[in-house]
């Protein structure tokens, strides 16, 4: 994105991107701001997040499209969207925006640290208002849920799933801090978590 760094090339977003092909990488994460790119209800902004996609794409990388950060206009003194209507309609217009370039859209990130410090449930209903608005626009555009951050997974993975989620993400999503020498433990408890709620077949 866009700084101040005073090493910062000219054409930073074409080296960025073609630095990803030479290297081998085959997917990017790219993470997106809500709040930047739909400053007011209808307005959307797609600036060099949509340079990014196109560039990346054209080298055949996958971007792998997530966001969090909802407006103010979306928000009560939360960092989750109370307003679900805008919530489908934000996750609606960003997947006809990039349709053809992203390989999924992810919705939010760690909502069970301080992302997101509300309540399961309400994860869960802002959960499904974007997977509604993706699904919209692209129906066979996979979903995944936001990344959890804590390993073994929370009970508050159980809760969200306890509130309905099981059927609005194609992915299950977590991000693992732990080392490396962890990570068999780390699969175990991942598995035995998705047989719990029926959901093992699930990439």
């Amino acid at each position: 994105r866009p700084d101040n760094n005073p090493r910062r090339p000219e054409n930073a977003f074409e080296v960025v991107s073609e630095v990803a092909r030479r290297s081998g990488v085959q997917m990017v994460r790219d993470r997106m701001s809500w709040a930047e790119t739909n400053p007011a209800p209808g307005r959307y902004e797609w600036t060099y997040y949509k340079t990014n996609a196109e560039l990346l794409a054209k080298r055949g990388i996958a971007p792998s499209g997530m966001y969090h950060d909802a407006p103010d206009w979306t928000r009560r003194n939360t960092c989750l969207p109370v307003d679900l209507t805008a919530t489908y309609a934000f996750a609606k217009s960003a997947a006809e925006a990039f349709r053809g370039q992203m390989t999924n859209w992810e919705f939010w990130n760690e909502q069970d640290i301080g992302f997101a410090p509300e309540s399961a449930w309400d994860y869960a209903s802002a959960l499904k208002a974007a997977y509604l608005g993706f699904k919209a626009a692209d129906p066979a555009l996979p979903v995944a849920i936001g990344g959890y951050a804590m390993t073994p997974i929370a009970e508050y993975a159980d809760v969200v799933m306890a509130n309905g989620a099981k059927d609005y993400f194609d992915i299950f999503n977590i991000h693992a801090y732990r080392p490396i020498s962890n990570y068999a433990q780390i699969m175990e408890d991942i598995r035995n978590y998705l047989k719990r709620h029926d959901i093992a077949d699930r990439p």
